[in-house]
């Protein structure tokens, strides 16, 4: 925790939870100037206090109250510590990969997706939980080995997630979720690339579950290799899609050279771009492209399988007129 090496701050857990615990134990371990007691050690901490002088001495209560505002390089530790019942379910989720109890993350997320399809899991619970750790790394508030351990873990779980099989209530929405009439006639393959790193690879992979899961020719690719490189080997024709990934809180620069370069080498060729969660202005977002707007930007993964199946629709009937103007804002 670089930004907060120059200070030793002291934490004091007073109750006896055993997952307040067990949190404070990982803290202890990876920080090495941030002090945290437990109930046994009360009579540590009074000697701490008395010798060390620490710059602050926290509760998990006056954490929630001032660790963001006063000190945001600790904010992480207000998700970390916190205990309250009704934190959302992406919250709940953050909070258990970032104290590393992959076990409990994974219950969180099976209780999520109780009745539910696996596009509303993503959109709801995995993005937003991304885009936590997309803006606390941002912040230089979590550190590699958590930030590692949140990724593999979320990779892992889409991983299993690819034989999903999704609730359905009628024979009609059986034959929606496969979309024979649309994947019988195209023969194009839809192709996602992250934008920039591996938050936008996680997000792009994805998305190209959930459309192979709709029989859809989908294909995601690292974030390691230039977009350039990779689509040469594929050589993408008329009949492709190229979607780009990119998930806040920086997302527009790279989303938009992406487009650029997909718009100079591939200028006819039908391009989305989604930036997933995006809440502002979508009006102005399409302005941040310039001249180098996609046909589609969406803000939601189940956005991009509706408008992409348009594409493909407009595609079957032989019309080549894309309605580049328009775009679509999360409800």
């Amino acid at each position: 925790m670089a930004a907060a090496a120059a200070c030793i701050f002291a934490i004091c857990l007073p109750r006896t939870d055993h997952r307040q615990l067990r949190r404070a134990l990982v803290i202890r371990r990876t920080y090495g100037d941030l002090v945290v007691s437990t109930p046994g050690d009360g009579c540590l901490l009074d000697r701490f206090v008395g010798t060390c002088r620490p710059h602050l001495v926290y509760t998990p209560h006056s954490l929630r109250g001032c660790a963001g505002p006063l000190l945001p390089q600790l904010s992480f530790l207000h998700i970390l510590l916190g205990d309250e019942q009704a934190l959302e379910a992406e919250a709940q989720l953050y909070q258990r990969l970032l104290a590393r109890d992959q076990s409990e993350a994974r219950t969180v997320v099976d209780s999520f997706l109780k009745g539910k399809p696996l596009i509303e899991l993503y959109d709801s619970v995995l993005i937003p939980a991304l885009s936590l750790a997309e803006q606390d790394r941002h912040n230089g508030t979590i550190d590699t080995t958590h930030e590692e351990f949140l990724f593999l873990s979320i990779n892992e779980m889409i991983a299993e997630f690819a034989e999903y099989q999704p609730v359905l209530s009628s024979p009609e929405d059986e034959g929606a979720a496969r979309g024979p009439g649309l994947t019988a006639h195209f023969s194009g393959r839809i192709l996602c690339l992250p934008a920039n790193d591996q938050a936008d690879e996680i997000t792009a992979a994805m998305l190209a579950q959930l459309l192979e899961q709709r029989g859809y020719g989908a294909l995601s690719f690292p974030h390691s290799t230039s977009p350039l490189d990779m689509l040469a080997l594929l050589d993408p024709g008329p009949d492709d899609i190229i979607c780009i990934s990119a998930l806040p809180p920086y997302a527009f620069a790279p989303a938009r050279m992406i487009c650029q370069q997909m718009r100079g080498r591939f200028p006819t060729i039908k391009l989305v771009a989604g930036v997933w969660g995006f809440k502002g202005d979508t009006e102005k977002a399409k302005a941040r492209f310039e001249r180098n707007q996609p046909d589609r930007l969406l803000t939601s993964l189940a956005q991009a399988v509706e408008q992409i199946e348009e594409l493909v629709g407009r595609h079957r009937g032989g019309s080549a007129e894309l309605q580049s103007e328009t775009v679509y804002s999360q409800a």
